[in-house]
């Protein structure tokens, strides 16, 4: 049985470089996830997929290391923590909403409880009471599914798996993408709420959403850029700040993003 608490995540200068390619996906990345909840940022091609496939252990480090430290010192490689996983495109499972959530094919005793406030903290609790069969429905339009569900409510079914396995550590590729304004923010209180026992990590390009008391890492061309709360990055101005000002704007004005503002020297 795999030790169940990490207190910190630790990147070693991580340098990523994906096979046939001479340019660095990650170059010499150095950073302490420890509990609490921490936003990786950055435009498109920073390397934040890359990260979180490496935070995983889906992906080796070219060079550098990755390790979980336990409470008694000790540290193991990622890919041997426990930890839960959401990415941004969550598989569907054509299984019952209970198999989904709880990854086994058999109930067992007294999960129901844990699978009902699952779903509430995920926002499905509406959806459930649609249900014919309950979290006993068999949910996907293929092999006889009765009902399919919307990409954001896939979505937040991947997201009730992750609470389901309370992991202490939970590492999440965009979580928020398929879901509306309001949906967002109730996923990002549910991390706020839990940060204290958990190491939480999410890439995100929604700043607005992202709770004020969030630690924040900037990718920009595969290196940290900045890090600091969101208050201390506006005022540095530099990427961060141009990233935020970008977003807002195009929330207001739609269109392309604009290119990455740096100061001058910079």
């Amino acid at each position: 049985m795999l030790p169940s608490e990490v207190v910190a995540l630790q990147l070693h200068t991580v340098t990523y470089k994906y096979p046939h390619t001479d340019r660095l996906a990650l170059s010499e990345v150095s950073y302490t996830f420890s509990r609490g909840t921490t936003a990786i940022v950055g435009p498109n091609g920073a390397g934040k997929s890359t990260l979180v496939k490496l935070l995983t252990g889906l992906l080796k480090p070219t060079s550098g290391s990755i390790s979980a430290q336990l409470p008694d010192g000790a540290c193991l490689p990622p890919e041997q923590m426990h930890k839960a996983v959401l990415f941004q495109e969550p598989s569907h499972l054509y299984l019952t909403i209970r198999q989904n959530i709880t990854m086994r094919l058999k109930p067992t005793p007294n999960e129901d409880a844990r699978i009902y406030d699952a779903l509430e903290k995920a926002g499905l609790s509406k959806v459930l009471k649609g249900l014919p069969d309950g979290i006993d429905t068999l949910v996907g339009a293929g092999f006889g599914g009765q009902t399919d569900l919307s990409g954001g409510q896939w979505q937040r079914l991947a997201l009730a798996r992750l609470i389901y396995q309370d992991a202490p550590v939970n590492i999440l590729d965009e979580p928020v993408a398929s879901l509306d304004p309001q949906g967002e923010r109730a996923v990002f209180e549910l991390f706020s709420q839990q940060a204290q026992s958990k190491i939480i990590i999410f890439t995100t390009h929604r700043y607005d959403s992202i709770p004020r008391n969030t630690k924040i890492m900037v990718l920009v061309d595969g290196i940290i850029s900045e890090s600091g709360t969101h208050e201390e990055l506006l005022q540095n101005r530099h990427d961060y700040w141009s990233l935020y000002m970008s977003e807002s704007l195009n929330r207001v004005v739609p269109g392309p993003a604009s290119l990455l503002v740096r100061k001058k020297g910079q």
